[in-house]
């Protein structure tokens, strides 16, 4: 198991290894990475198995998968500290001899439990493995599925898996195999027992390892060892002002929370003036903005993750809570004030389609990602990213973007003070907080 170092990550060896045996091992790291993607995001549970084949040689790796498990990191011996002390140094330019970095740290790393079966070309009389991956395929469809719809599945699920280079594929079963023999002997007889449907052939053909998924920036882990801080603030009624465990809060904004409905019928009167607050960019100019301040809905446009750190991948294959493509995530910080990071790509140009200065905008734990700028208005209807127009404040954006230039870290980088307003995110572009942090 390793993180993505920096080199790795600038020469974009993370996401075009070598296809010889000098990528095998970052080719191997993203396989496990796509693996755990496929198998915890929503609806991943309905995944039996994954699969990885070479098609020249016709290699293939099947892994049904068995159970997913959050584990405890052990403390590290001396010896282990003074290699990651030393790692700490010589990967992020910290003190050897100070604390450890948040991106050292994460409390919990997720262990995902296969059954798998390396195959290289055809098995005689056909695979047994394969066979009881159709069965399980069965089970899983309705009872009046045929066996001739069965088999489409399985063929399906087997063509449409990823292919990977031999060298990188023989690696991966390498890991596998190794791993296999840090299983419980006891553990192995009881999985692959006929007590749990699992024939002699079957066991023969497969084996029971794991692995573990590289790592990215688990986001709420780090600002809760950053700031001490736990990021699940109390919930406040916005009606009564009691503090509440109810997860009532307004449909069309999700910005306040109501600790019943009669609260939240008897605070719509006061919460409809700034319930839809992004109605107010439409108007030309724009009306109910304060001096100093800029507005960008809340609503999400980002189809990926800003994948610049280093934690367990399961928090980013969830979006960190991240709501979906068009819709306003919840509000977190009720009426707190939060920093958000603005950076400006020196070249975004999607499908050919240049967007312009546009700014992306998240908050430390990446419950909110926001991009704003001239040329997303055409971009997202062309992307069908959103349903609707996207407003958008010309005024503001061209301010931010002076202040980026003026402020800035090379004119590219800024960290602002943000509050929810309703369906918005209102940017201080006068108060700014200590531009040495950083997430």
């Amino acid at each position: 198991m390793s993180v993505w170092s920096q080199i790795e990550l600038q020469n974009g060896e993370n996401m075009n290894p070598a296809r010889d045996m000098s990528g095998a091992w970052t080719g191997a790291r993203i396989i496990m990475n796509n693996a755990a993607m496929d198998i915890t995001r929503e609806g991943g549970k309905d995944i039996p198995f994954v699969t990885y084949f070479d098609n020249g040689s016709e290699r293939l790796l099947v892994m049904e998968i068995l159970d997913v498990k959050e584990c405890p990191w052990p403390e590290p011996g001396k010896k282990l500290m003074e290699l990651i002390k030393t790692c700490q140094e010589t990967k992020f330019g910290h003190p050897a001899s100070g604390p450890l970095v948040p991106m050292m740290q994460t409390p919990t790393f997720p262990l995902v439990i296969v059954r798998y079966s390396y195959m290289e070309g055809r098995p005689e009389g056909g695979s047994q493995f394969l066979s009881h991956l159709q069965d399980k395929l069965a089970k899983m469809m309705p009872k009046n599925t045929t066996v001739k719809k069965v088999r489409e599945k399985l063929q399906w699920h087997l063509t449409t898996g990823e292919e990977m280079g031999a060298a990188h594929l023989q690696m991966l079963a390498r890991i596998l195999s190794f791993n296999a023999e840090l299983v419980d002997k006891d553990y192995v007889d009881e999985i692959q027992s006929h007590w749990n449907g699992i024939s002699k052939d079957v066991a023969s053909e497969s084996k029971i390892s794991f692995f573990v998924p590289c790592l990215r920036l688990r986001f709420r882990a780090l600002e809760q060892i950053e700031t001490g801080i736990t990021p699940n603030p109390e919930r406040i009624c916005a009606a009564c002002g009691k503090s509440t465990e109810s997860k009532l809060m307004c449909g069309s904004c999700t910005s306040v929370y109501y600790c019943s409905a009669a609260c939240n019928k008897a605070n719509w009167p006061e919460h409809k003036s700034v319930c839809k607050f992004s109605k107010n960019l439409f108007k030309n100019p724009p009306t109910n903005l304060k001096p100093g301040k800029f507005y960008v809905p809340a609503r999400t446009f980002l189809d990926f993750i800003i994948d610049n750190g280093f934690a367990v991948d399961q928090e980013g294959v969830k979006m960190s809570g991240l709501a979906p493509i068009g819709d306003c995530p919840p509000n977190e910080y009720g009426d707190e004030r939060f920093i958000l990071k603005a950076t400006r790509p020196l070249d975004y140009t999607v499908n050919g389609m240049a967007k312009g200065l546009t700014i992306i905008l998240f908050d430390r734990r990446r419950s909110i990602q926001m991009r704003t700028g001239p040329g997303d208005v055409m971009f997202a209807e062309k992307t069908k990213l959103a349903s609707g127009p996207i407003p958008f404040d010309v005024q503001g954006h061209q301010n931010l973007v002076k202040l980026m230039i003026e402020k800035g870290l090379y004119g590219q980088l800024i960290y602002l003070w943000a509050k929810r307003i309703g369906d918005c995110v209102e940017l201080d572009l006068e108060d700014l907080p200590n531009q040495k942090v950083d997430f």
